[in-house]
């Protein structure tokens, strides 16, 4: 048993922060770098070094499994440690995502530069064992919420659901008298000791046929296939494509993508800090990402122009 906001929360948060920065963080963090590195290593294309780097990040997306594993558990296990600080929480855990790519563009090139290339990603590879790390603090048990009495109330356990049967009751009987032509057509009623039936379960067939036949799960499937299609090949190919346009070093586009990440972890900054703020998010997000795309055209069409 963990009490929810204490110290082994913070620690929970940590491992999942560590966990998103190792996950996402490291796939586009280091795939640029990689690109190159797998080019000079086996002395093949860039097509084919590209193809490498591109089954490299897809493989964190496959089924999902990549997804579920970091984002989904630490979904589920932080709301279990933290009450008063949940948003905050995810706030922080998923910035490690962004943290993430700082960080691993300079730490991947870095090493790839002293060591050799077996070597080097035999050090980068062993960062990955925070995962398990991670899992150990998801770990705890199972939770039992402390509940503080209020004044007034007993804690034996006889008295309170006596009461609680009384409160069912009688909140039923209120709702009878306001709409009592209602009555026919109530499908959870309450029983003689005042408890209520145990909800239907939906199957997990008609759920999942329910899930393919709404328009809204199929155009959100679609950006998002749309969406990291796109990051990944600004991820593999945009390192190997300022080094031969610009003429900077490995080192400096690597720098260069942890300055992307710097932005992105400001853009982070900003969610969380208008997190209270209800507005649509979703339309909002595509603005965005729309917006993006024309910038991203309009800078190519000026560098062609200025070459």
């Amino acid at each position: 048993m963990t009490a929810k906001d204490s110290r082994y929360s913070c620690l929970v948060l940590f491992m999942s922060f560590l966990s998103h920065v190792c996950h996402l963080g490291f796939s586009y963090g280091v795939v640029g770098n990689l690109t190159i590195a797998h080019q000079q290593a086996f002395n093949i294309s860039l097509q084919q070094s590209s193809l490498l780097g591109s089954v490299f990040v897809a493989t964190f997306y496959l089924l999902g499994f990549g997804m579920s594993l970091c984002l989904s558990s630490s979904t589920e296990v932080l709301p279990q440690h933290f009450d008063k600080y949940r948003n905050l929480a995810f706030a922080i855990a998923s910035s490690g995502v962004m943290v993430g790519v700082i960080i691993w563009p300079i730490a991947s090139q870095y090493f790839l530069s002293i060591y050799s290339y077996s070597k080097a990603i035999g050090i980068i590879a062993a960062f990955q064992i925070i995962h398990s790390l991670a899992g150990l603090t998801f770990i705890s048990g199972n939770r039992e919420d402390v509940t503080k009495e209020k004044p007034g109330e007993t804690s034996a356990n006889g008295v309170l659901s006596a009461n609680n049967d009384q409160v069912a009751v009688s909140t039923v009987c209120k709702d009878e008298r306001h709409s009592p032509s209602q009555e026919s057509s109530e499908k959870t009623k309450v029983t003689s000791e005042g408890e209520l039936p145990p909800p239907q379960s939906q199957s997990l067939r008609k759920s999942f046929t329910t899930l393919l036949k709404s328009y809204n799960v199929w155009f959100l499937l679609i950006h998002a296939m749309l969406r990291m299609g796109g990051s990944t090949i600004f991820a593999v190919m945009i390192n190997k494509y300022v080094i031969a346009a610009v003429g900077l070093t490995s080192g400096e586009a690597a720098f260069g993508i942890a300055l992307t990440g710097g932005g992105s972890l400001i853009g982070c900054v900003l969610v969380a800090a208008t997190g209270t703020i209800k507005y649509d998010r979703v339309i909002l997000h595509t603005c965005v990402v729309a917006l993006n795309a024309v910038m991203t055209i309009i800078l190519a069409y000026i560098t062609s122009k200025v070459k």
